[in-house]
């Protein structure tokens, strides 16, 4: 019997030395190629540190205080009221022409004149950011001032529906403006979830841009100033910022994972009830730089097709990289990677619409601008250029010009990402 146990004992022993040297070597492996990856990335002026991305600290957010008192005052979330919508393919719903709204929502909104006049004159503070040091989680301030940001629009489309309805088309536009202006805040944020708040906000304001752009008598001045922040939404580039952010943060994650730290590791233990106690040692040991590996290599694919993106003008490319599928293995082999970017296809997916949005508003705002100075709408968007807009529109959803035909006093304007006529649709 103990010449048995001791046979067994040197075979687990000598079972154990086995899978540690692969483990070891499998990490050795990984870990030479991860260093070798962060080199060649860093040579070609990648920035992978949050130290390299952002100063350690911050200004405060100048407009959360004021922001919150104004919500406060409006005692909570706006009516409902829609704006437009697509019905069908090249056919949209005009809001402001359809919705009989009540006495009772005018006077609301004369009620909330004080607090929403608060509301924009916050908004016009644009702060570029949240205000706290990314290299301290704990001062991270949440979502609060994201949520009154968005409540704040709300009621800012609110205002622009009723003004529309008491045919006061100026005070609709300063609404318009002020979406806008909330769609421009913490445009120098690096968290994805605050750029794709300020993506939504800019896909409320070409809602509402929609919608007054159905009123008339506009001046070339009044549309000159909507076509201005309207040129000065940045989307790509912030985005690209966030990117680069979360990257850095979540290299703290891989580095936390490794030794063990208990919030790193919960971020891979929901994947199997046995994550605990034996999948999450194995992915120390062995997995984790293949892990962060992976990770880096995606990131940097998307942030190399979001720059082509943007410089070729055209979310093609960057859709065929974004539908590119991973066997049922990976979320295995790469748990770590899985937590942490699973909304970043969405979020650059939403960011071809709404780049192909702010396209189709710039044509619109152009098109009317022409026909104020011309009598006519044109023939083609390439007249618009250079006397209005320095370049023609383009659809990001192909990489083509905005679809445009002139009806007569009218004209069609859509897209194969967003199917809207503009403006004159009934």
């Amino acid at each position: 019997m103990r010449r048995i146990l001791l046979r067994s004992f040197l075979v687990l022993f000598f079972l154990f030395i086995c899978v540690a040297g692969t483990l070891s070597l499998i990490r050795g492996f990984t870990s030479s190629r991860l260093q070798k990856w962060k080199r060649e990335m860093s040579a070609k002026g990648e920035k992978l540190l949050v130290s390299d991305l952002a100063p350690p600290s911050a200004m405060p957010d100048i407009m959360v205080v004021p922001l919150a008192r104004a919500n406060k005052d409006l005692g909570g979330p706006a009516p409902s009221l829609p704006l437009m919508r697509v019905t069908s393919p090249g056919f949209a719903y005009a809001a402001a022409k359809h919705t009989n709204t009540s006495p009772s929502m005018h006077k609301l909104l004369d009620d909330k004149a004080g607090a929403l006049a608060t509301v924009r004159d916050a908004l016009s503070l644009r702060p570029r950011d949240l205000g706290w040091s990314y290299t301290n989680w704990n001062a991270y301030p949440g979502s609060p001032p994201l949520i009154a940001l968005r409540t704040s629009a709300y009621w800012l489309a609110f205002a622009t529906v009723i003004e529309l309805d008491r045919s006061r088309p100026a005070a609709a536009l300063t609404n318009v403006l002020s979406i806008l202006s909330a769609a421009h805040c913490y445009e120098q944020e690096g968290t994805l979830v605050s750029q794709m708040v300020r993506v939504a906000l800019g896909g409320m304001a070409f809602c509402a841009s929609w919608e007054t752009l159905h009123a008339t008598g506009w001046t070339d001045t009044e549309l000159a100033e909507l076509q201005k922040s309207w040129e000065q939404f940045a989307m790509s580039k912030p985005l690209e910022f966030a990117l680069q952010m979360e990257r850095a943060m979540a290299l703290t994650y891989f580095g936390m994972g490794r030794q063990g730290d208990t919030n790193a590791i919960g971020l891979i233990v929901p994947l199997a009830s046995f994550a605990e106690g034996f999948y999450a040692p194995l992915w120390q040991m062995a997995l984790s730089t293949g892990d962060e590996l992976h990770y880096l290599q995606t990131i940097q694919r998307c942030l190399d097709a979001l720059r082509a993106a943007r410089k070729n003008r055209s979310g093609v490319e960057l859709q065929k990289r974004l539908s590119g599928g991973e066997s049922w293995l990976a979320p295995y082999r790469y748990p770590m990677s899985h937590a942490l970017m699973p909304n970043i296809a969405k979020a650059l997916k939403r960011w071809i619409r709404a780049e192909t949005e702010r396209q189709l508003v710039l044509a619109a705002i152009a098109l009317e601008r022409f026909r104020l100075r011309h009598g006519a709408y044109p023939e083609n968007l390439g007249q618009l250029v250079p006397e209005i807009l320095p370049s023609v529109p383009v659809d990001f959803g192909d990489g083509q010009p905005i679809r445009y035909e002139r009806q007569g006093n009218s004209f069609r304007l859509w897209s194969v990402t967003q199917g809207a006529v503009w403006p004159r649709a009934e």
